[in-house]
């Protein structure tokens, strides 16, 4: 029985040539980089990929071999010289697949000729097994997805050794900083003896080797403690619990990630450097008597150089309260319709309701579930959304169901309910209130509010007299029989002649 897959383009991705780059895609970016990091580990990702991503795109697209590899290397080329673009495609990446790293370097431009093998190859490869192509198809486009994903550093350990407090982030890079401000990466020839020379257990107190009596250890959470000639233990440095959120988000990781692990003190001359390894946040700095510094991720050869996200920004972290709220004004929409028209909707009308409602709720569930699933749902809920809304006051306006008159105040009041709701999710991504349960109690009661505003606009609305006459375009014409310019009904008046 014939599966459909017999099509030129798509048995190119079943190619023994483009499963052996698939295959050393995978392995160089799962093993080879992280045992031999270096430019040429790099650049060989490059080379399989642009060998992989035409054949993909030519299976997915049904799209001939030359605009294959036009599409690959114009995006390819645009990603590796601005370093907004590649900024631009790794939030998005990251936004579908999860952390992802994209980094514009011209120097990977070296590996553009091998889209000329690619190219080749689809051309020979019109035909191929059916099973064959069906199989490899889902296995590519993993490949891709995992390679592009972040290998992300998380800061797990610090020590002092030979006069420094040298820094573990991740498996194999270790760092080291004599001063909290100047750090190196550590050479593999010196790993050995850095790693034999102390315990490297965590979540332990430390002491000041230069003053006895002085000792730290890690804060529940993000922070450290100090005690004093062995005092009791008081908190020097805490990052809260609300802003650990939303760094967490930033991080596209849990809170659990972001947490002090281990805390380590060196003398350096009169004073001291306090150094803590905060998790997917990095590392923190103090320096004598100062306060603590997020530092970031000091530059490695696998990892590069990042600072410490904001504690706050606004807008930023919040996609889905943001979907949240405008499922919100469309449930403010949905009251005011209701009421505007006394229930008396037509069938099809309230099947735009119901559409643009589902889409609303299939973009939240894109931002708040599983990476697995949100690029489908966000797909199909904007789509629909798109769609939905729009078509939902078109026809309420052209069957003349919802009076012209109090269009205007149910629009309004679901946009002040939407952004009632949304206003407490950009405080908090702002820096108040500290605590996203807090935002989600000032949500609910803002929602409520709206929902109110909805029912009474609906109900009550603008005057007749008020001017509406652009809220129904020329073109749109009520349908057979209908009223264009229905009476202002009241709840609980009949419209009907009395006589």
């Amino acid at each position: 029985m014939a599966l459909g897959w017999r099509r030129p383009g798509r048995a190119w991705a079943a190619h023994p040539a483009t499963l052996l780059a698939l295959g050393l895609l995978i392995l160089n970016d799962h093993v080879l980089k992280a045992r031999f990091p270096g430019p040429v580990t790099g650049k060989l990702s490059d080379v399989a990929g642009l060998i992989v991503a035409p054949a993909l795109l030519a299976a997915v697209f049904r799209l001939a071999a030359g605009p294959s590899v036009l599409v690959v290397g114009t995006l390819f080329t645009i990603v590796k010289i601005s370093g907004y673009a590649a900024g631009t495609v790794a939030a998005v990446w990251s936004a579908f697949a999860g952390p992802a790293v994209i980094v514009a370097d011209p120097t990977d431009l070296l590996a553009l000729p091998a889209l000329v093998y690619a190219y080749s190859l689809g051309r020979r490869a019109n035909r191929g097994p059916d099973l064959r192509v069906a199989l490899v198809l889902p296995v590519a486009v993993l490949g891709l997805l995992a390679s592009a994903r972040a290998d992300v550093p998380e800061a797990t350990q610090v020590g002092v050794v030979g006069g420094e407090i040298v820094g573990q982030i991740g498996p194999v890079t270790t760092v080291a900083t004599a001063d909290g401000v100047h750090w190196r990466e550590v050479p593999e020839e010196e790993l050995s003896r850095v790693w034999l020379s102390q315990d490297w257990s965590v979540h332990r107190a430390v002491e000041s080797a230069a003053e006895p009596g002085r000792r730290y250890r890690p804060d529940a959470g993000l922070g450290v403690q100090e005690s004093l000639g062995g005092g009791e233990w008081r908190t020097i440095w805490h990052v809260t619990d609300g802003r650990r959120d939303f760094l967490a988000r930033a991080y596209a990781t849990s809170p659990d990630q972001v947490v002090t692990a281990d805390v380590a003190v060196m003398g350096v001359g009169a004073g001291r450097v306090v150094v803590a390894a905060d998790g997917r946040d990095g590392f923190a700095v103090a320096i004598g008597d100062g306060p603590f510094h997020r530092v970031g991720f000091p530059p490695t050869a696998r990892f590069g150089g990042r600072d410490p996200a904001p504690l706050s920004a606004p807008g930023h972290g919040i996609a889905a309260e943001l979907a949240l709220a405008a499922l919100a004004a469309w449930l403010v929409l949905l009251a005011g319709v209701q009421y505007a028209t006394e229930g008396d909707v037509p069938g099809h009308t309230r099947g735009w309701q119901m559409l643009a409602g589902t889409g609303l709720l299939a973009v939240w569930c894109g931002f708040a579930g599983s990476p697995l699933l949100a690029p489908a749902a966000l797909l199909f809920g904007a789509t629909i959304v798109v769609l939905g809304l729009p078509m939902l006051l078109l026809t309420s306006l052209a069957d003349g169901a919802l009076p012209r008159s109090r269009a205007l105040s149910v629009l309004g009041a679901a946009l002040a309910g939407g952004l009632l709701v949304a206003a407490p999710f950009v405080g908090w991504s702002a820096g108040f209130p500290d605590t996203l349960g807090s935002a989600y109690l000032a949500a609910v009661l803002s929602g409520l509010t709206g929902l109110v505003g909805g029912v009474v606009a609906g109900a009550y609305g603008l005057p007749a007299s008020a001017p509406a006459g652009w809220l129904r375009p020329r073109w749109i014409r009520p349908v057979r029989g209908a009223d264009p310019t229905p009476p202002v009904r009241r709840p609980g008046r009949s419209t009907e002649d009395p006589g």
